[in-house]
């Protein structure tokens, strides 16, 4: 999987996304046209479709409001970005909108996280999702909202700003992971296995001896150790908090 490189630490604004799509159907066309070189954070694994892009994912923004629109909203934004790469010919495109119902159909469950942060990389200043899950009757729940808000400074999370950050050291690190993450496959014991991999180690709770609090997602989540984070920062400990592409960055060089 590629990873953005291009992110610019003294932006005033930073958008990323956070895309997973359980359907083996749309995980067989997107292999089959090879979309997975061609798309930095695209991650294809079974039936589990992943997109993961941060510092500048603006292509993303607009999330469905329904199942119907999802398949749509994907092949906009997969359009937006390879316009240019002769692989990315209209046949998948039209393939993608002769199959749409049947894509649809296929789909058990999906989440769909944008965020659009103010300067200096705090949290909360928009933040828009879309989740589905399909029930064994064959209907979908969902849930979605789409707000552009002020920093609601009465969250700890609002209070917490991202280290910028070069290079994370793995090996002898300690981290500690929140948020959902898009990078294998949602599976959050699937980073901690590449971390203790790379000679990290990673514990469920922060502490004075905690290196790296890694911030996926966030969603409704994170805020207590967001917090608790920052106090140790406060402390004049060396605890930075990055983001989840900040690890695999760092993972995958």
């Amino acid at each position: 999987m590629k990873i953005r490189s291009d992110f610019v630490t003294n932006s005033s604004s930073y958008s990323s996304v956070c895309i997973r799509i359980q359907s083996k159907k749309l995980a067989d066309l997107l292999t089959k046209y090879k979309v997975e070189d061609g798309v930095d954070g695209l991650s294809i694994q079974d039936s589990q479709v992943s997109i993961v892009n941060s510092g500048d994912a603006c292509h993303w923004e607009r999330v469905p409001e329904q199942l119907d629109e999802l398949i749509t909203c994907l092949s906009i934004a997969l359009e937006d970005i390879n316009f240019w790469d002769p692989r990315f010919d209209a046949a998948m495109f039209q393939e993608l909108n002769e199959r749409k119902q049947e894509l649809t159909d296929s789909v058990q469950e999906a989440a769909w996280d944008f965020d659009l942060e103010s300067n200096e990389g705090r949290v909360g200043a928009s933040r828009n999702h879309f989740r589905c899950e399909r029930q064994a009757d064959g209907s979908v729940v969902y849930e979605r909202s789409d707000t552009d808000r002020p920093q609601d400074t009465s969250s700890p999370a609002a209070e917490v700003s991202y280290n910028a950050v070069e290079t994370v050291p793995i090996e002898g690190s300690a981290f500690v992971l929140t948020g959902n993450f898009a990078h294998c496959g949602g599976d959050r014991d699937g980073v901690k296995a590449l971390i203790v991999e790379k000679g990290g180690r990673c514990t469920g709770s922060i502490s004075g001896k905690t290196d790296y609090l890694v911030v996926g997602s966030l969603g409704n989540f994170g805020a207590k150790k967001l917090e608790q984070a920052a106090e140790q920062q406060a402390k004049g400990k060396a605890l930075k908090i990055i983001r989840e592409y900040d690890l695999f960055r760092s993972l995958e060089d």
